[in-house]
């Protein structure tokens, strides 16, 4: 079914221009795509081994440009822990705009790192646009939950007005999978081969200041992604606070 929303029809021409190209196009390709010479953009990266590359990648101009400007935006690629540096790179000189917080949750310990680090950012930076993805795996439900609880408190305690969207994109059922982290399973391989591996059964969102709109934007997109998508029952969830 190509009879996408009309906020999913831009997403879809370009992940279909870099598919064509053998190329995949993630979340910093997206924002050289909009963002134009006027803005300011930067990125961290820590790994040795992907610093260079993301350096070159940011240098390298977009297959196609959406911002007014038809202008790629000057990339600043700084070789530090994220999560570090957006507190201390804030509140930027333009007082709008978006951090996005996707970080790898390999390790128990990053969601709490994750929920700190935003606790300290809104008390510097309380108009800016916050987007936190996060994996639904369900041996870290404790952990999700109790991330996005520190925010939310630590959000409204600052201010009560300020809204909070949080949205979830189910593709299997929550008790659809038995997993187990990646110790357990490492343990448990000694006597058994028919273990399941820690697998997603969806991501989620949590918006702190959304645009206008992004709501029922995110609603419609995810009705038609629930309708068109292949997995076990796919679901999804969003509610503002």
């Amino acid at each position: 079914n190509l009879d996408f929303p009309p906020s999913l029809s831009n997403y879809f021409k370009i992940c279909e221009l870099y598919k064509n190209q053998n190329l995949y196009a993630g979340s910093i390709e997206f924002e050289k795509i909009f963002l134009s010479s006027e803005c300011s953009h930067i990125v961290s990266e820590l790994s040795n081994s992907q610093i260079e590359l993301l350096k070159e990648n940011c240098k390298t101009p977009p297959l196609v440009f959406l911002n007014k400007n038809k202008t790629q935006v000057k990339t600043q690629v700084h070789k530090r822990d994220g999560l570090e540096g957006i507190v201390a790179l804030t509140p930027p000189k333009i007082k709008r705009g978006l951090c996005l917080i996707d970080p790898s949750y390999e390790e128990k310990n990053e969601y709490d790192q994750v929920a700190n680090c935003v606790c300290r950012l809104i008390k510097k930076w309380n108009v800016g646009i916050i987007a936190i993805w996060y994996p639904l795996i369900f041996h870290r439900l404790n952990e999700i939950n109790f991330m996005k609880e520190k925010i939310l408190a630590a959000v409204k305690s600052q201010n009560s007005n300020t809204e909070i969207l949080d949205a979830q994109l189910l593709v299997n059922e929550k008790d659809s999978h038995k997993e187990t982290s990646l110790k357990e399973l490492k343990l448990s391989k000694q006597n058994s081969d028919e273990t399941n591996p820690p697998r997603l059964y969806g991501s989620g969102m949590f918006v702190i200041n959304p645009p206008y709109l992004l709501f029922d934007k995110t609603k419609e997109n995810l009705e038609y992604f629930t309708k068109n998508i292949q997995g076990e029952n796919p679901t999804f969830e969003i509610k503002m606070f």
